[in-house]
């Protein structure tokens, strides 16, 4: 047994001994007040033993106390023996209660040390996943962005074979499907960096401009419309769109968005694009029908690198970015959803750190 081990356990004996001898000495002085020996005392320092070390030293203040009453109160004063049946009784419900007192207050300090153990393995096991996270991050961070070097001579690539010549029809899909995995692929890399730069507490860098949200939203569609040409895509804009964006991350946002309802919307469905301008700030809703987003997934849609379905699209990092993207721009994001029904709203401001008047309730 380690030393240190042994040392505590006689500690916790000694002390065990030192809380019989007081509970006896204190019941010797409450004879006179209270007409009589009570085992109450003991009781009490049995459980406070029993819950400091355990079982055996709430046992040794049973037999200290036993002993002490018997020698002390029971039969002839300053003897041991009982001489009457009901010393004996009394005797051996203290014994009975402080044994029962001895398991439980023993069996809940091993049952408080098991639960203190478990947490703080439990901690621990945090910690080294989180740091295993923060590495793996790091990691696919500096892959994605050592990727980009090779993928961006792709995308030259692609784009000078266009230029040498005129393709046959079979080279042109070849090549306009090697463009899609490329966008596609840069479309990855920069989820992953902008993730990057959020779990180091830097917030996305954004450029303002003057610019106008219908603008960016009917550019962005006309993009998706040539890659979903089954889609069915409606723009409405309402009132003042203009104010200081950034149109490429704005972009981004709306792309991210109205992807998303493309593939997990009703095909039968138009995808509805609203703009409306008031005053102080832009309102982007994005529409479209289906079955309703479960509500307990709703907290969890703007996490990375969760996806509510297995369909294979992206790394579950498109609605994290638009939230990003929303909160540089000084904005915010709601999901509402019910029967046929699935609203994204985003709320920007028109200008940088100028209050909203007007705004909507906290997402």
């Amino acid at each position: 047994m380690p030393r240190s081990r042994s040392g505590s356990l006689l500690a916790e004996y000694g002390v065990a001994l030192a809380l019989g001898v007081v509970a006896v000495a204190a019941s010797r002085l409450t004879v006179r007040p209270f007409g009589g020996a009570y085992f109450y005392l003991p009781l009490v320092a049995v459980f406070v033993a029993a819950l400091r070390g355990g079982l055996l030293p709430g046992l040794l203040v049973v037999g200290v106390c036993g002993l002490g009453f018997d020698y002390f109160f029971l039969g002839v004063p300053y003897t041991f023996g009982v001489s009457t049946s009901e010393e004996a009784h009394r005797v051996a419900g203290f014994v009975l209660f402080g044994v029962a007192g001895s398991l439980i207050a023993g069996r809940f300090r091993a049952a408080r040390a098991r639960a203190e153990l478990a947490r703080r393995e439990a901690e621990a096991a945090s910690e080294e996943a989180r740091r295993i996270g923060a590495q793996q991050e790091r990691l696919l961070a500096v892959v994605s962005h050592d990727l980009r070097n090779p993928l961006g001579a792709l995308r030259v690539g692609l784009a000078l074979v266009s230029k040498l010549g005129p393709l046959g029809e079979r080279q042109r899909k070849v090549v306009e499907r090697m463009r899609g995995a490329a966008d596609r692929m840069e479309g990855l890399v920069s989820g992953v960096l902008d993730l990057a730069r959020t779990r180091q507490g830097a917030p996305l860098a954004v450029s303002r401009a003057p610019a106008r949200l219908g603008a960016i939203c009917a550019r962005v569609i006309g993009e998706l419309q040539t890659a979903y040409p089954e889609a069915e895509i409606a723009l409405a804009v309402d009132g003042d769109d203009a104010g200081d964006l950034d149109p490429d991350r704005v972009a981004q946002l709306v792309s991210n968005l109205v992807g998303n309802a493309i593939v997990h919307g009703a095909r039968d469905a138009p995808v509805q694009v609203r703009v409306s301008g008031v005053e102080g700030a832009l309102r982007l809703e994005v529409e479209n029908g289906g079955d309703p987003i479960p509500g307990e997934l709703l907290p969890r849609l703007f996490e990375p690198f969760w996806r509510g379905r297995s369909d294979g699209h992206g790394l579950g990092l498109g609605l994290f970015i638009v939230r990003e993207i929303a909160r540089a721009h000084g904005g915010r994001i709601a999901v509402r959803s019910a029967v046929g029904s699935t609203v994204f709203e985003v709320w920007l401001p028109r200008r940088a750190a100028l209050d909203v008047a007007g705004e909507p309730p906290a997402a």
